[in-house]
Parts: structure tokens; C-alpha cells; sequence
């Protein structure tokens, strides 16, 4: 199990482009608010269309 301030260093350091690439479970899904990540790859895809547009964002 990580420690959430293992977590958190991990993020931070994805978020400061420091990291090109950031693996995580579905607890990633629950609200990272990223705009300078371009891609999103889904291992298990949810099967409810508004849960997954929540996990991958809004092309806007």
C-alpha cells in the first residue's frame, strides 16, 4: 500500500512535467484535474458513459 504523501510527491511531480507518464488505479479517476495531459489509456473502461467521461475529462 502507498502512503498518500507518497501519492501526493508522485503527482506533484507528474503535474511539474517532471514525470511524462503517471500509472495509476481508479483512484486517479476520482477528480485529477491535469489540463496538459494528452492522453488517457483505460485499462478496465466503465461501463457508465457519464462515470467514464468523468474519468478521462472533457475535451473542451
Amino acid at each position: 500500500m502507498v502512503k498518500q504523501k507518497d501519492r501526493l510527491a508522485a503527482l506533484a511531480h507528474f503535474k511539474s512535467n517532471h514525470a511524462k507518464i503517471l500509472i495509476a488505479t481508479d483512484v486517479a479517476a476520482r477528480g485529477l484535474d491535469i489540463p496538459t495531459v494528452e492522453l488517457v489509456i483505460n485499462h478496465i473502461v466503465p461501463n457508465v458513459p457519464k462515470e467514464y467521461i468523468h474519468r478521462v475529462g472533457r475535451n473542451s
